[in-house]
């Protein structure tokens, strides 16, 4: 499965789901940078917002394989 920098190709170098050399997905990293949601940072599950990814087609690819 693609990062989720490599599927949108993007290019936010700075951000922190680039950054991560485990396997935790964009939605559980503090402090995303994720302009395909317009906005300049999303807070992770534990900042509350999930619900801005959960109309992202990455996270619904991803969530529909664990299925």
């Amino acid at each position: 499965m693609k990062k989720c920098y490599e599927y949108f190709e993007c290019k936010q170098t700075d951000c922190p789901a680039r950054k991560r050399t485990d396997n935790k997905q964009c939605w559980e990293v503090k402090g995303t940078l994720c302009k395909s949601h317009g906005v300049e940072e999303i807070d992770s599950l534990l900042g509350g917002r999930l619900y801005a990814c959960e109309n992202c087609s990455y996270y619904q690819s991803v969530m529909s394989k664990k299925q």
